[in-house]
């Protein structure tokens, strides 16, 4: 009974060694499942990490897209301050044309006053010497009204001019800012 108790002992013997030879290798096929686990989740990490990275770049694409249209509202803003500019031009220009046409009246009231002053020369004969005082009084005043006339004319044409070539020089400066911002824009 020994040898078999022996025989028992030694195939104990045997199959604990084998158990735990076949313990030794599950618990490395599961440490190196471990490790294939581990890698696995750092590649999800770095997965994250890039989709991380996308959502701030897209974000920083958001952030360059409201900048680009609050430059453009700016830029419609400055189109519609030019517009109200070009109104103020036009007024200016109707205001003018006004004063033309009552220039015009003070020229029509002249040439009446003109004919009926010939027309009472021509009735009268007593009085010439008199009437010819009133024709040169008339005359100096006349000229002195032409004079006084051309001068204002004169005075609102270069007040015209003056307004006018301000207004294309702020308009060429608005021209040139807009264009540094297209070009900025495009760059």
């Amino acid at each position: 009974m020994d040898d078999r108790l022996n025989a028992i002992e030694k195939d104990v013997k045997v199959n604990s060694q084998e158990m735990q030879e076949f313990r030794t290798e599950v618990n490395d096929r599961f440490n190196k499942v471990d490790d294939r686990f581990n890698e696995v989740d750092d590649q999800f990490n770095k997965v994250d990490e890039r989709f991380n990275e996308v959502d701030d770049r897209f974000n920083k694409v958001d952030d360059r897209f409201n900048e680009v249209d609050d430059r453009f509202n700016k830029v419609d803003e400055r189109f519609n301050e030019v517009d109200d500019r070009f109104n103020k031009v036009d007024d200016r220009f109707n205001g003018v044309d006004d004063r033309f046409n009552k220039v015009d009246e003070r020229f029509n009231k002249v040439d009446e006053f003109r004919v009926e002053v010939i027309n009472r020369l021509d009735g009268l004969d007593k009085g010439q010497s008199e009437l010819k005082e009133i024709i040169r009084h008339n005359a100096i005043l006349m000229t002195e009204n032409f004079t006084t006339i051309r001068k204002d004319l004169r005075i609102k044409v270069q007040d015209n001019q003056a307004d006018i070539d301000l207004l294309f020089k702020e308009v060429e400066g608005i021209k040139r800012k807009t264009n540094k911002i297209e070009q900025k824009l495009n760059n």
